[in-house]
């Protein structure tokens, strides 16, 4: 099995461009036709912006049945809304989204993970006590790097001297690594609990505004369960401290040395 321990850091010069911990559980119609004032209200010191999404979802009903049902129940069925509701810190870095079956807590400005924790045992403890959620069918914490080499001055450094063999394929040698323009795989590792598994994407990806030929690298890891987790909080907080610590080791193994450094690490205080 790999190894994924590591000590903690902090980077200067962060890579993350997101942190995502998602929370699936059973389908809940009443999220679909009651406002979730309560869930709001439990959250709202911290996230005082609302929004609401409308997501169709009609269900196609075929003609040799559709003749046995009303007018009336076709067309329900035929605009069915799938309701998606954001809430969001005044910054607009944090963002809480809840639907019928799942809750996620997403940041683009992740520092540290004590911050991260607070605010999802935040959400967590709103779900749970509004909808008296039993049990989670998924949790999942997902990590999102992207390697700019220019915000490093690494731009003349190829990408064999900056990220590890694991995820390097074709640009494993100094002569490929410039002339490859695009590469990307996807693995699955299985962590120490055998229910708990991590899929890895990796590649080159281009800038989408500014310079078009800045190449850049993402390591995105999508931490996970297989089977039911239960509601209680301890036991959830429980499961994302271990997919954390994972993903502090299973990053440092996706990248060398020399970029370990230009990121400019220093000691977390814990």
């Amino acid at each position: 099995m790999l190894s994924l321990s590591r000590d903690r850091v902090i980077y200067r010069h962060n890579p993350l461009t997101s942190v995502i911990c998602q929370l699936r559980f059973p389908l809940d119609l009443r999220m679909d036709v009651i406002m979730p004032a309560e869930f709001q209200q439990r959250i709202r010191a911290e996230y005082p912006l609302a929004h609401e999404d409308l997501e169709g979802q009609g269900l196609a009903v075929p003609d040799d049945i559709s003749q046995h049902f009303p007018q009336e129940l076709l067309d329900v069925l035929s605009t069915r809304i799938n309701r998606r509701f954001q809430f969001m810190t005044r910054d607009r870095i944090a963002t809480i989204t809840l639907t019928n079956s799942f809750v996620a807590l997403e940041t683009n400005n992740y520092v540290r993970w004590e911050d991260f924790r607070r605010n999802l045992e935040l959400m967590l403890d709103a779900v749970t006590q509004t909808y008296q959620v039993n049990f989670f069918t998924r949790i999942g914490l997902r990590y999102q790097n992207v390697i700019d080499r220019t915000v490093l001055g690494l731009e003349n450094s190829p990408w064999n001297t900056l990220v590890s063999d694991l995820v390097l394929g074709p640009l494993v040698t100094s002569e490929s690594s410039e002339s490859v323009y695009e590469h990307n795989g996807t693995f699955l590792i299985q962590l120490e609990n055998s229910d708990e598994v991590a899929r890895v994407r990796y590649g080159l990806v281009t800038e989408k505004a500014g310079d078009p030929s800045n190449v850049m690298f993402m390591l995105d890891h999508d931490f996970f369960t297989k089977n039911d987790v239960e509601t209680e909080v301890d036991d959830v907080i429980k499961r994302v401290n271990v997919f954390n610590t994972s993903n502090r080791g299973l990053f440092r193994r996706c990248i060398t040395a020399k970029l370990h450094d230009a990121m400019v690490p220093e000691t977390a205080n814990h």
